[in-house]
């Protein structure tokens, strides 16, 4: 089961339901039940897509404001990730996900 640990940001645009698509530098998470941390807050989503590939290719016109909902633009959007990856040639993830948990649980 993947486990996204994600910025208070991102949770919130998760949890708002503004950010659909989560995209992580890695190798590719087996599962298809997800499971989004911040600090002592959780989420559960089911992820119904995965595509790997160059950032640019995983991040596109049709989908970028789906990953960094605040992003005016494509340029932006990779602009987000590659601040939080470094400029990077290595294959991505996207996970396109849907959430099955509707309000965020605390987790001791």
């Amino acid at each position: 089961m993947p486990l996204f640990m994600v910025k208070r940001e991102s949770f919130e645009w998760i949890r708002s339901g503004r950010k659909r698509v989560e995209v992580r530098k890695r190798r590719m998470e087996r599962g298809v039940n997800a499971v989004f941390l911040c600090s002592k807050w959780m989420l559960k989503g089911k992820i119904v897509r995965k595509e790997r590939g160059k950032l640019s290719d995983v991040v596109n016109g049709s989908n970028f404001r789906d990953v960094v909902p605040v992003a005016e633009n494509l340029r932006e959007a990779l602009e987000y990730i590659e601040r939080l990856y470094g400029k990077s040639e290595d294959e991505f993830t996207a996970y396109y996900f849907k959430l099955t948990s509707e309000k965020p649980k605390v987790i001791m």
